[in-house]
């Protein structure tokens, strides 16, 4: 499938321009319905901020250009960063990760969803530095589960982007999956990165337990 795998405790490439700022673009996304939740999750207060504000600002720490992905006419009055309608609303994630790569002129994406509120800009710095000669880049928690909403995305994935989305087959997995990418996944946990990183807000009841975890 084009897997490769960095093992738990596996020494990390160092990188020094990773403390003046990472080569790409973030985008966040905050397109989705909220269904499950029945409010707008992006908007969901915790810490005193909303799980969007956090999101933008978890990428701006990398020194990212940040732009957020939303599903066509909402509107986020407070939004101090750019808006990028979805190009294909109702394609999910997927079609969020279409918007973002014909966005990005070429340079890397660096992908979070909204409702991803503990993911830190560590790991991100962690994917940066592997991504040289792959695709993409997916974390992994220590149950082997995938979290493709909170990883790094090259030009070179858009053309099977756009093929899965043609056959209908709009699932972040299908693409971690292809043949058609190469795909780094890696293991954060042994680098000081717990599973709750991975915590996500889809019904109110993820968002009440949130709200209880001492961090």
């Amino acid at each position: 499938m084009g897997y490769g795998l960095l093992e738990s405790g596996s020494k990390l490439p160092h990188s020094k321009g990773m403390l003046l700022g990472m080569a790409g673009r973030g985008y966040v996304l905050a397109g989705g319905g909220s269904r499950r939740m029945g409010s707008d999750k992006a908007l969901l207060v915790w810490g005193g901020k909303t799980l969007l504000q956090r999101a933008v600002e978890t990428l701006e720490s990398l020194g990212l250009e940040v732009a957020v992905i939303t599903g066509a006419g909402r509107r986020f009055p407070s939004l101090t960063v750019r808006r990028l309608e979805d190009e294909l609303p109702g394609r999910g994630p997927l079609g969020g990760l279409h918007s973002a790569l014909r966005d990005s002129e070429g340079e890397p994406c660096y992908l979070l969803a909204c409702d991803l509120p503990l993911i830190p800009g560590k790991l991100f710095q962690m994917m940066e530095r592997l991504r040289q000669d792959c695709d993409c880049v997916v974390p992994s928690d220590s149950r082997g589960r995938l979290h493709p909403l909170c990883a790094v995305y090259s030009q070179r994935c858009l053309p099977e982007v756009e093929r899965l989305l043609k056959s209908s087959r709009t699932g972040m997995h299908d693409l971690a999956q292809s043949k058609a990418v190469k795909t780094r996944i890696i293991s954060p946990g042994g680098h000081g990165l717990e599973d709750v990183a991975f915590t996500n807000i889809n019904t109110l009841e993820d968002f009440e337990n949130l709200n209880r975890l001492q961090l």
